[in-house]
């Protein structure tokens, strides 16, 4: 648990930090260290909510976890799945996707929706709620914040992953350089044109 947390912690923050950026969550988490360039609004969060919910769950949880772990399984599963589908979306935006890469993001997510209506209509026939219910609770929460930003910040939802977006400098040097199409998506063009036939 102690090795995994700072690998976590790094993670949580990017995130919040992104998401930040890109005004999918409060503008704060965007701000950096000026002199050590660190995102120390994002890592404070993450920390603040990392301990609020180990309290929380030595208070309701730790006696009875079965409630506990079926929804920490459910939101695995639901974060993997759509990390998967949004993974395809964001490498056809960018121009580089692959029929392999669309091969394995189907499967899995196809895989992952599989898994999450197992456990689902499992948990139900079992009488444990708590997985279904977390279902709900998982998909609710995202249809409502989408709803508020739609209604807040509506531009958020069209430039998410901005943030992440590859640039010229992420590649490989000689492969080439990212231009922008006439709609937008980034385009990968050699650094070094081959000369036009009879030149």
């Amino acid at each position: 648990m102690v090795r995994l947390y700072p690998r976590c912690a790094q993670a949580g923050s990017r995130l919040l930090l992104a998401m930040g950026i890109e005004g999918t969550a409060p503008r704060a988490l965007s701000r950096v260290h000026p002199r050590r360039r660190t995102p120390y609004v994002a890592i404070a969060w993450f920390t603040v909510l990392s301990f609020v919910g180990a309290a929380v769950y030595l208070q309701l949880f730790v006696a009875e976890s079965g409630l506990y772990d079926g929804f920490v399984e459910v939101a695995i599963v639901i974060a993997y799945t759509l990390l998967a589908v949004s993974c395809l979306r964001f490498l056809r935006r960018i121009g580089e996707d692959a029929p392999w890469t669309t091969v394995v993001a189907l499967a899995v997510a196809s895989t992952g929706a599989g898994l999450l209506g197992y456990l689902v209509v499992d948990g139900a026939v079992h009488g444990q709620w708590g997985i279904p219910i977390a279902v709900l609770v998982v998909a609710a929460s995202g249809a409502v914040w989408v709803a508020v930003l739609e209604r807040l910040r509506p531009g958020s939802l069209t430039t998410m992953g901005a943030f992440d977006s590859v640039e010229t400098s992420d590649l490989l040097p000689g492969s080439g350089v990212l231009v922008l199409d006439d709609v937008g998506r980034p385009q990968l063009v050699s650094a070094h044109p081959r000369p036009e036939y009879g030149e």
